[in-house]
């Protein structure tokens, strides 16, 4: 909401929400009147998201795409969100997802990353679990090259009803202009 708010997410270009599971902040997105492409490595997920998207606005599209590939062409667009599910990306496909994330943002682009960082009982014997410092360190050394961190915010993710709400970290990025983004 703060990215809509503040106008860090510009009504006037396209949004790609990168691993887009069910497509709920794509069709929230949609809703507030954003242009979206959500985009998810499951086939099932993107079917999954075009039924429940269902008369939505014609400028709401779901695509299926490995993010990790290295052959991926995502579209480019001026605002990008991963709201957290990047600890579910192996920590060897990381650079790659990366890289294909820069390659999707246009200069001086906008890319919200929200990551949980597991600091918490209920995740004691997970193998990825970072602590603010060491996920901050961690996302500086995989987007430094393609993006400025221009600030990373405590956060939650999987706040509903169901679940209960996670701790994260929500990385406000901007893509540099003169980044070495590869073809």
């Amino acid at each position: 909401m703060e990215a809509i708010n503040t106008g860090w997410f510009s009504r006037n270009e396209r949004v790609l929400d990168v691993g887009c599971g069910n497509g709920e902040v794509s069709r929230w997105l949609s809703a507030q009147g954003f242009a979206v492409t959500g985009v998810d490595y499951s086939a099932a997920a993107v079917e999954n998201c075009r039924r429940l998207a269902a008369g939505a606005r014609d400028d709401l599209k779901f695509d299926a795409a490995d993010l990790c590939g290295t052959e991926l062409r995502l579209p480019t667009a001026g605002s990008l969100v991963h709201s957290g599910c990047f600890h579910r990306i192996a920590e060897n496909f990381r650079s790659v997802y990366a890289e294909n994330v820069a390659r999707a943002a246009q200069p001086g682009g906008h890319f919200l990353l929200l990551s949980g960082t597991f600091q918490d009982a209920r995740f004691a014997n997970y193998r990825g679990a970072r602590s603010e410092p060491e996920l901050r360190a961690h996302v500086q050394s995989i987007f430094g090259d393609y993006f400025t961190i221009d600030r990373g915010d405590s956060a939650v993710i999987n706040a509903s009803q169901d679940q209960e709400a996670m701790p994260a970290l929500a990385f406000w990025m901007t893509r540099k202009a003169n980044a070495p983004v590869p073809a």
